[in-house]
């Protein structure tokens, strides 16, 4: 069991309950040309996992007492960071596959290390990720981490100070003031028809979608021209792109007397805009008065705002007359929220939700969240990891990394979750969706609808 260190704290509760109810694990990877020795790999995390006391602890949960501690392990108990090695075709989807079954495993309780890693090899590329529980860490500390990984690989005198559990970090309620009292939503979002009931266990898949540098360049200028942030624009890129794919399924659904009230009537053929909910996982790093740049920890709160997303019949209509007003004014709404939720309530998202002490008790914890979690209004998830500097390279050239990402499985009441990094001025978004729960070829139609998207703003800037 090991010796307790400290409680989880609000966030690192919270968390801990959402992965109870349905994996919340998630993946920081960097895919590389070249070849890059597993042994190398190994040999690295072994130096990693001196280095940071998240990496040292286990989660023990006890029903008895309704305890959740951070628990920590002799050096000589203390088990090895567990490495997996596979081999795919030169096929990009397979790569996804393969990170997306790692982060459905789940991390048992009192299993330590709480981060795994994996080696995907194929001919003359490689894909290295790191798979962790959200309990501790986020996507910003998971790609930091990272980058020192490839940095040893790259450099064997690369050094950082060796840490021990003594320094493990505090949770991000010890770090922030909590503020006033949170404000509720009262106007929340409607619900999905093609975010469907669970029809079994959660599949992960994911999608990779690369954004053209002069693109990207276009959206970050002409958004700020328009008062907007690019998380903001890609926020609304995303929004109208969900919307317009649930409208077109509306229409393409026969019309019976049980769906013909005037609340049911199909969104294609009605000028209503849709009411949604876009998650904005923001990293608290910037508010904290000891940032702890450093730390592997979790140190972000979730942003949630709602908003009315234009019908596919005044987006097709606008489209035609080659107006795009109503696409910024959606991206400036969404970036005033945010930045005015992070600056007022940062931690709201977590004083919200009930105590996680009422569930800590039960003996089936996440079963009982997850129903609550279940209730929630629908949101997409975006979080934008911004841009990620160069990994290094050994002296040798045997290999370079071209690009590196972040995933995270969403929650129940995600509907998806989409992962942004911008790598050598290019933006990934990394889109995860629960398969069990979209239609056939649902993400590739969400895929078909979001070029749509991408291609009219495309034209609308260069016209």
């Amino acid at each position: 069991m090991g010796t307790p260190l400290r409680k989880l704290d609000l966030a690192e509760s919270t968390f801990w309950l959402l992965d109870r109810a349905s994996s919340m694990n998630f993946a920081v990877f960097a895919d590389g040309i070249g070849e890059l020795q597993g042994e190398s790999v190994k040999k690295a995390l072994q130096w990693l996992q001196k280095k940071h006391p998240m990496l040292q602890v286990s989660i023990l949960h006890n029903s008895d007492d309704g305890s959740l501690s951070f628990h920590s392990e002799s050096a000589s108990s203390l088990n090895e960071i567990k490495f997996a090695e596979s081999t795919v075709s030169d096929d990009a989807q397979e790569f996804s596959d393969e990170v997306g079954r790692a982060i459905m495993k789940p991390f048992e309780n009192g299993e330590a290390p709480l981060m795994r890693c994996g080696l995907i090899q194929g001919p003359d590329r490689f894909r290295l990720y790191l798979i962790f529980h959200h309990s501790i860490a986020d996507g910003r500390s998971g790609i930091a981490l990272l980058d020192s990984l490839v940095r040893r690989l790259a450099n064997s005198e690369s050094e950082l100070p060796d840490q021990s559990t003594d320094d493990l970090p505090a949770g991000v309620h010890e770090r922030l003031p909590a503020g006033g009292e949170p404000e509720m939503e009262q106007k929340p979002a409607q619900a999905l028809k093609l975010y469907q009931k669970k029809k079994g266990p959660p599949s992960a898949s994911l999608l990779e979608i690369q954004i053209r540098p002069d693109l990207l360049t276009s959206l970050r200028s002409t958004g700020k021209a328009n008062g907007a942030t690019l998380h903001g624009v890609l926020g609304a890129c995303l929004l109208q792109s969900l919307a317009n794919l649930e409208a077109r399924r509306q229409a393409m659904e026969p019309a019976t007397s049980k769906t013909s009230s005037a609340s049911e009537v199909s969104t294609s053929a009605s000028s209503d805009a849709l009411r949604m909910a876009l998650a904005s996982p923001a990293d608290l790093r910037g508010q904290m008065s000891n940032p702890a740049a450093d730390d592997l920890a979790l140190y972000i709160s979730l942003i949630t705002t709602t908003v009315d997303v234009p019908s596919l019949q005044s987006w097709e209509a606008d489209q035609a007359s080659a107006n795009v007003d109503s696409f910024w004014s959606l991206a400036r709404s969404i970036s005033q929220d945010v930045h005015h939720q992070v600056s007022d309530g940062p931690l709201d998202f977590y004083r919200m939700l009930p105590d996680p002490g009422r569930y800590l008790t039960k003996p089936d914890p996440g079963k009982a969240y997850g129903a609550l979690i279940q209730r929630l209004p629908q949101a997409l998830a975006f979080s934008n990891a911004g841009i990620v500097k160069d990994f290094a390279e050994p002296e040798n050239q045997s290999w370079r990394i071209q690009n590196a990402a972040f995933s995270v499985h969403p929650s129940v009441s995600q509907v998806m979750f989409v992962a942004a990094t911008t790598y050598s001025q290019q933006l990934t978004l990394t889109i995860h969706i629960d398969a069990n729960r979209w239609p056939d070829r649902g993400l590739k139609l969400f895929e078909e609808e979001l070029s749509g998207v991408l291609n009219r703003l495309k034209g609308a800037l260069s016209g």
